[in-house]
């Protein structure tokens, strides 16, 4: 294209101390204004997102939940999500999130992990997030349970309708709290 481009299989990657993440684009095409050099236009087809934490073990004094998997949206769809959590000595709370609502295309990636409370076989991560729109707060309650897992999160700031809210027991995968025999 004279005023953008189009690239094939647009791939950037990023990695911090004990995490990696990586963006791909099947295609990616990008326009520019001819006259001010100005993006007039970025489409994306098929975008994926994926992301790591290899944070070291849990000290037997501290308690570690992950999860991920996927529950019904509350507007139609899956929110799929990725989630851990954990408080070292110091107290120095440790942890990720990454959640999508399919049905909405609404998606928050941490920033900071602000809270940390476990509570027997149920852990509530705090902090806040990135959105396509800006900084939101977020807590997220996830509960080990042979019965049926559950995961629920809550989020407000640049957030659709300025709060948003889903919960549910898990249609697919698994929440797990570790060092905890949970029923």
């Amino acid at each position: 294209l004279s005023n953008g481009t189009v690239i094939i299989n647009r791939q950037v990657s990023s990695t911090g101390a004990s995490s990696a993440e990586m963006l791909v684009d099947a295609l990616n095409v990008t326009t520019r204004d001819t006259v001010t050099g100005q993006e007039l236009a970025n489409v994306a087809l098929a975008t994926v997102e994926s992301q790591i934490d290899c944070s070291g073990g849990s000290a037997p004094n501290e308690t570690w939940t992950t999860g991920g998997g996927w529950i019904f949206a509350p507007f139609g769809g899956k929110g799929t999500f990725g989630v851990s959590g954990g408080v070292e000595p110091g107290p120095t709370y440790k942890g990720h999130l990454v959640y999508h609502d399919h049905g909405i295309d609404f998606k928050i990636k941490d920033i900071e992990i602000t809270g940390v409370v476990p509570n027997g076989c149920q852990t509530t991560i705090s902090g806040t997030g990135r959105t396509d729109t800006g900084e939101a707060h977020f807590d997220v309650t996830v509960t080990d349970s042979s019965s049926g897992d559950t995961f629920s999160i809550t989020a407000d700031g640049a957030v659709p309708g300025g709060l948003y809210a889903a919960s549910g027991t898990l249609q697919g995968g698994n929440i797990q709290v570790h060092d905890q025999t949970c029923p």
